[in-house]
């Protein structure tokens, strides 16, 4: 009998790696393809004037569009999630842009119209680029950029905050890390942009926003990132809201918060409406 019950448990332990083997291998095989799902193009390059390709460290160039204020003293450079592109995001940059910034945004490699595929190792190097481009083409410092990351930017924005210290890190609905947006720990043998890493090396102020019912990127993601980040930082935990509408929801926190933040590095939204907020100066 105690043979039988050993048989069986050792059938099963073996079947457990065999599982958990294949999982890992799967994820180290498609992880790219699962994480840069790039849409078809919903632009072309006479879509709008404004369109400008960049060069990138890889040879390759991006697709890139600059909203200018010449009264605005802070310019936002804005990273977008992973199934949307230049032009569908255009709302969001109007949005940044009405409440005084100049905003630039770009699209990653395999996006819009920007060439190569899109992957873990070189997301990077396009917000790189794009970076470089504000400050030695355009002339802005980086003391006066504000980083934007929404869900997959999150990565590249993490990136440029820990590089280059700018005037502060926004982050909405972004991971942990790209395997930790379902689970609180990371179940794999090796990991793919982790954010929470980054941002212990960050020492700008950064301001979290995340919806308490996100089933795309868990909320917890976001609690991770606060704990990992330095002070003065500021975490704006928003009821109900989902992975795609947390400025709809808490408009006067998020479009107020942002203005704020970027303004006098104080979000001001202790008293928002659904709102939940964590701080630490």
């Amino acid at each position: 009998m105690i043979f039988c019950i050993l048989k069986i448990a050792a059938k099963v332990a073996v079947c457990a790696v065999l599982a958990y083997a294949a999982l890992s291998l799967f994820a180290y095989l498609f992880a790219d393809k699962i994480a840069f799902p790039a849409p078809k193009p919903s632009y072309n390059l006479k879509t709008d004037p404004r369109l400008k390709m960049l060069p990138t460290p890889l040879g390759a160039e991006i697709c890139s569009i600059f909203l200018k204020n010449p009264e605005a003293q802070y310019t936002i450079i804005f990273s977008h999630g992973n199934g949307e592109d230049l032009i569908e995001i255009m709302p969001k940059l109007e949005h940044l842009h009405n409440l005084g910034f100049s905003v630039f945004a770009y699209d990653y490699f395999g996006y819009g119209q920007s060439g190569l595929k899109s992957s873990a190792k070189n997301i990077e190097a396009c917000a790189q680029a794009a970076m470089e481009y504000l400050i030695n083409e355009e002339k802005i410092p980086a003391k006066n950029i504000a980083i934007f990351g929404y869900s997959m930017g999150s990565a590249p924005s993490s990136f440029l905050a820990k590089k280059y210290n700018p005037r502060c890190l926004v982050l909405m609905c972004g991971f942990a890390s790209a395997f930790q947006t379902q689970t609180p720990k990371n179940l794999l043998p090796w990991d793919m942009l982790n954010n929470a890493q980054k941002l212990k090396d960050v020492h700008c102020p950064v301001l979290i926003f995340h919806g308490t019912r996100d089933c795309i990127i868990r909320h917890f993601n976001s609690e991770i990132l606060f704990e990992s980040a330095n002070a003065p930082k500021f975490f704006a935990s928003i009821k109900g809201a989902g992975h795609y509408d947390v400025p709809n929801l808490a408009p006067e926190a998020f479009y107020l918060g942002v203005k704020n933040f970027i303004n006098t590095l104080d979000p001001q939204i202790k008293n928002a409406q659904n709102v939940e907020v964590f701080s630490q100066k």
